[in-house]
């Protein structure tokens, strides 16, 4: 059993290539394992929940476990992992986006590492755009978390109905969370 701290109840949990993420109820996200491309969202490099033994200081788990910083106010209806990313889709005020941290292709334009640094995750993360023609639904990470050979989000970027959104009248050209 894996602790992610005192009134942490997991669920969902997306599996990456050397990492995890849970997500709770109340829409928190915790990543834990390697870190190495920053894909668990906190810029401590070691990666919390390495074994002991492998890393001289492990980060703490449980309430030590810090909840991914995705934003003021933003919850995360549904979160997956990747061999070298994370994402989440995340709603705030009744608006929903997806945001994308990690190495890679993160749906971002550009494959700049997203979480490395401080100051790079929260508000300051980006939201992938989709388009004007769709809006993020609870089901669509799960069908096309990028591959390290696949541009990112491309089923989420296309302009047609698909696993990762649903089709919505132009209201904004605007990135980030649509309402």
């Amino acid at each position: 059993m894996v602790d992610l701290g005192a009134g942490f109840v997991a669920d969902e949990v997306a599996l990456g290539g050397l990492h995890s993420c849970a997500r709770a109820s109340d829409g928190r996200v915790k990543c834990w394992g390697s870190n190495a491309s920053a894909q668990l969202g906190i810029w401590d490099r070691r990666g919390p929940g390495r074994k002991p033994g492998l890393d001289p200081t492990p980060p703490a788990m449980g309430d030590g476990l810090p909840a991914v910083d995705l934003g003021a106010g933003v919850k995360a209806p549904a979160i997956a992992a990747g061999n070298s990313r994370s994402c989440a889709i995340v709603e705030k005020d009744g608006a929903a986006g997806i945001k994308c941290w990690g190495s890679g292709e993160l749906g971002l334009g550009d494959e700049n590492p997203r979480g490395r640094q401080a100051g790079e995750m929260g508000d300051a993360l980006p939201f992938v755009d989709l388009g004007k023609d769709l809006v993020p639904a609870a089901s669509a990470l799960h069908g096309f978390m990028p591959s390290s050979t696949s541009p990112a989000l491309s089923a989420a970027t296309r302009r047609s109905t698909s696993a990762a959104g649903v089709p919505r009248p132009p209201t904004s050209s605007r990135p980030g969370p649509r309402a």
